[in-house]
């Protein structure tokens, strides 16, 4: 699979194993905008203290394979040039209808012969915050982990893999946009036609648009210009904004 939602029926594993460590105006095939995430993104839902038992409990005794693996995983999710991911297939199959093709037993593809998944478009740092999710985890985890996920590859993972809770991940995405995500993740939603994640960002362009500092290369002008429109701010703020962004 890529993050284009198509699908390779044999990706090429050579180069992963478990020791392998755009203009302004141009169209989005040019543009390549990391959507980074702070400890303020989703903190809706993110923190608070762990449940003490109960299913939360043992979906967190499983999670703790995903790291280093163990005996009761038997399905790896490899990346180039980083250490592969461990999960088990009866929790991903039972939270994925893609997985659970992938994997199924009377599948003829390599992965399910293999239990090897290789993952492509995405960080393995996105990837384990996106197996948080398919665990039924909250997305609490450290600010350097959190820094190192992009949230357009965590957007797009929920959706090729239709995961259960893809309206859960979205809303954690959208519910930390600030000043400094906002001008990527409207970007990102204008090249994936993504209409609820452009309208969020519309939605917070008034509070976020004065407090923003600069705009990251490949934001296009004609995102700019739908922010700016959506923030109804003065002309002289409009000015000012340019101004500032150079």
């Amino acid at each position: 699979f890529n993050p284009s939602g198509s699908f390779d029926p044999e990706p090429d594993p050579a180069g992963f194993s478990e020791e392998s460590g755009d203009e302004a105006g141009e169209g989005p095939d040019s543009v390549d905008v990391p959507w980074r995430l702070s400890q303020r993104d989703g903190g809706c839902i993110a923190g608070g203290e762990p449940s003490k038992g109960g299913a939360e409990a043992i979906m967190r005794l499983l999670f703790d394979c995903v790291e280093g693996g163990g005996k009761d995983c038997d399905v790896k999710f490899l990346f180039r040039g980083a250490r592969p991911l461990h999960a088990h297939k009866c929790v991903v199959k039972a939270r994925s209808d893609v997985f659970r093709t992938m994997l199924g037993e009377e599948c003829s593809m390599r992965e399910a012969a293999t239990g090897e998944v290789v993952i492509c478009g995405a960080s393995r740092e996105t990837f384990k915050l996106f197996l948080r999710f398919v665990y039924g985890l909250s997305p609490a985890i450290r600010d350097e982990e959190l820094a190192a996920v992009d949230g357009r590859e965590l957007w797009t993972l929920s959706c090729m893999y239709d995961v259960e809770d893809v309206l859960e991940i979205k809303g954690f995405l959208m519910g930390g946009i600030d000043e400094g995500s906002l001008a990527a993740a409207a970007q990102f939603a204008q090249d994936q036609e993504a209409p609820e994640l452009a309208a969020e960002c519309e939605r917070r362009a008034p509070a976020c648009l004065p407090r923003m500092l600069d705009v990251p290369h490949g934001v296009t002008h004609g995102v700019l210009r739908a922010l700016m429109r959506a923030s109804r701010v003065s002309e002289l703020d409009k000015i000012k904004f340019v101004d500032r962004i150079g």
